[in-house]
């Protein structure tokens, strides 16, 4: 999420089902701590 007033930005990583249901959701206030959380997560997919 984007906002003009910088001191509130969030970094959010939602996790969904097939279905688009929402499994889980985290979220960071630091972009790089948001990066190693995704990469992470992706890392662990099952394909």
């Amino acid at each position: 999420m984007w906002s003009p007033d910088q001191s509130g930005i969030k970094f959010v990583i939602i996790a969904a089902d097939y279905d688009h249901e929402l499994i889980e959701e985290w979220e960071f206030t630091d972009e790089q701590k948001a990066k190693e959380a995704f990469d992470d997560l992706s890392s662990k997919a099952i394909c």
